[in-house]
């Protein structure tokens, strides 16, 4: 017999933060949590698409879409972008904040 691990469901492993839609889409949907994620989903079958995690970042607090990135604000007063395809960290922006980034959003031609 050929055993196959097969994903039945992924999910946050603690308390959802902050939750985006993009714009021009219904069919998808970004989140992030205290476990550190940030994770896009696929409605269709609410698959994860992409995930992203920043070890020593705290927790993600906000999130917005900018283009195919996801644009994140971080307890630790850090702004980071995650590649929408893949979770890859992009770049990140060191003491935006003192006491946490708490809300974001990117203006309405999707530019940053």
């Amino acid at each position: 017999a050929d055993l196959k691990y097969v994903l039945v469901c992924e999910n946050h492993s603690n308390t959802v933060t902050a939750i985006t839609f993009p714009p021009d889409s219904s069919d998808r949907f970004a989140t992030c949590s205290e476990d550190g994620t940030v994770r896009m989903w696929d409605l269709s079958d609410y698959s994860v698409l992409c995930k992203g995690y920043c070890r020593d970042g705290g927790t993600p607090l906000c999130i917005a879409f900018a283009m195919e990135c996801l644009i994140t604000g971080w307890s630790d007063g850090k702004i980071r972008t995650f590649d929408g395809e893949t979770g890859e960290l992009l770049w990140s922006l060191s003491d935006v904040h003192r006491g946490g980034v708490t809300a974001i959003q990117v203006s309405h031609n999707q530019r940053f």
